[in-house]
C-alpha cells in the first residue's frame, strides 16, 4: 500500500436547496466551506 500524504484539501459536494435571494441554504454552506479553504462543488436542488 502507498502511504503518500497529500496536503491538498479534498473537494466537498454540497447538496442543498437553492435560494434566489439571501444568504441561506446552499449559498451559506458554500461560503462557509470556501472561507475555510475547501474546494466546493455546489449541487442546487429545488
Amino acid at each position: 500500500m502507498n502511504a503518500e500524504k497529500t496536503d491538498a484539501p479534498r473537494a466537498v459536494i454540497v447538496i442543498s436547496s437553492h435560494v434566489a435571494r439571501g444568504s441561506v441554504g446552499n449559498r451559506a454552506a458554500v461560503f462557509a466551506l470556501e472561507t475555510l479553504g475547501f474546494p466546493v462543488w455546489a449541487v442546487p436542488t429545488v
